[in-house]
């Protein structure tokens, strides 16, 4: 990957969860925030992408900053609502610009330089009734 380059990555959970079967030590990458937030998450199906998609964000956070693969447990995130400061928000990481959306089970994820403000959105299409 070029680091002055944009990259966006959309996958189904499904994918995520046949990865981490091949390789279990890939749930270690989650920070236990991180696995607090998606254990109050009242759907297993929601819990299980919840941890998918932030799994995926920092790989591909990782990849940004030039990191092995296997540091991006150490990552840091932080949330700050820009409307209200609060610890919510898009992810922010030091020395890249990252965004994360999730809808049903899809999910995409979008890194680029610092210099390069992004944001990604998913949504699920209402089914035919």
């Amino acid at each position: 990957m070029t680091r002055g380059s944009i990259e966006y990555l959309l996958c189904d959970v499904s994918e995520v969860r046949e990865t981490q079967s091949a390789h279990p030590w890939l749930a270690s990458l989650l920070s236990p925030a991180e696995v607090k937030r998606s254990d109050r998450l009242r759907h297993a199906s929601d819990r299980i992408a919840y941890r998918c998609a932030h799994l995926v964000l920092r790989l591909l956070a990782a990849r940004r900053l030039g990191a092995d693969v296997r540091s991006a447990g150490d990552l840091e995130f932080t949330r700050c609502c820009r409307s209200c400061g609060g610890p919510h928000g898009k992810p922010q990481v030091t020395d890249a610009e990252v965004s994360l959306s999730r809808s049903g089970t899809m999910v995409l994820v979008g890194s680029a330089p610092p210099s390069s403000p992004i944001g990604v959105d998913i949504e699920g299409r209402p089914s035919d009734v």
